[in-house]
């Protein structure tokens, strides 16, 4: 999959601006504040319909009352507007007001704030490989709001000021571990894949020999795992009452990664983070390919930054037969590929 041409009307800080793509490596440079994220933004809308980091509504230029994305692909024309809170689709077959999996072009984004995947919150390593996980796994953002319903049910009943019901509590319990076991399932599979694969993803991107691996903690153990968080929720219904919060599900776990057997959070350096995300990445791709069996549109987001020349060859090799845009704020002649100069626009 290839975009060769991106027009951008009243997006952000764009007027009415066109740009054209390299199919290989397109590396588009500029201070801070000259717009460079906002292209990226502007493929991964077109690509996806949404962007990955504000609402449709956010993305209008000021004073303006609407946007509109033109993109052209290797399959053809597609075109996104907005206006009045109402997001359309256009491509051969007609107008569309939703993305279905058949006019989604994939796409794998790397953004700064991915490196705080590994050191940061559990929220955001849950979040992450939610995402994931949603974009090759049909009805698993489903399983996703039901959990998250049921979960918001069962905590609104601990936080009533009456007496909790046991068999109302009980009901909810059920279905809460329904979907907690659907979500877990998922999750587990994943972080196993992602064990077989960083190791290698990471040697050629740090350009050194090591073993990384992945692990899911959660305090539900066994192989019986509905029946297991039932008497957990139940074990724990007291403190649950006094939090007036549900103390053990998937939205308490966590997954932690290894390098050479030792924890990513306390031991790794800045490069061997950005390193071991930019694996994550690879091993993104390899999903999105065996789900869409079309190549994804690899976005990189100032991600040279901190690396020697070697560190961003070997990056740039993780992109190799995908098409790659990628931002940064100083110049590259050395690298082969298109450039856009945002700095003298």
């Amino acid at each position: 999959m290839h975009i060769s041409s991106l027009r951008l009307q009243n997006f952000r800080s764009y007027i009415d601006r066109e740009f054209t793509f390299d199919p290989s490596v397109t590396i588009i440079s500029g201070p801070n504040g000259s717009g460079k994220t906002n292209i990226l933004e502007a493929i991964h809308v077109v690509s996806t319909g949404k962007s990955f980091r504000d609402g449709d509504d956010e993305l209008t230029r000021y004073d303006q009352p609407w946007w509109k994305l033109q993109g052209g692909f290797d399959t053809g024309q597609r075109e996104v507007r907005y206006q009045d809170g109402v997001k359309s689709l256009i491509i051969e077959d007609g107008e569309h007001k939703r993305f279905s999996k058949s006019h989604r072009i994939p796409v794998v984004l790397f953004e700064p704030d991915d490196l705080y995947l590994i050191h940061g919150s559990p929220g955001a390593r849950r979040k992450y490989i939610d995402a994931v996980i949603t974009a090759v796994t049909p009805g698993y953002a489903t399983t996703l709001r039901r959990y998250e319903r049921a979960l918001a049910q069962r905590n609104r009943l601990l936080k009533s000021p009456r007496a909790v019901d046991e068999d109302e509590l009980f009901v909810w319990d059920i279905m809460l571990a329904e979907q907690a076991e659907l979500i877990v399932t998922r999750r587990k599979d994943l972080v196993s894949r992602w064990s077989a694969e960083l190791s290698t993803s990471y040697s050629t991107i740090a350009d050194t020999s090591s073993v990384v691996t992945a692990r899911y903690h959660t305090v539900i153990s066994g192989d019986h795992y509905k029946q297991s968080i039932l008497n957990h929720l139940k074990a724990a219904s007291t403190h649950d009452r006094l939090t007036g919060s549900t103390s053990v599900g998937p939205h308490r776990d966590d997954i932690e990664f290894f390098l050479d057997g030792k924890s990513c959070v306390s031991s790794a350096s800045r490069g061997e983070i950005r390193s071991l995300v930019l694996s994550l990445k690879r091993s993104e791709i390899h999903s999105l390919v065996r789900y869409y069996d079309t190549k994804p549109l690899l976005l990189m987001d100032d991600v040279l930054s901190e690396l020697d020349n070697n560190r961003q060859r070997n990056i740039l090799g993780i992109g190799e037969g995908y098409q790659t845009i990628l931002t940064t704020t100083h110049q590259h002649p050395e690298i082969n590929s298109l450039h856009i100069d945002l700095g003298s626009s």
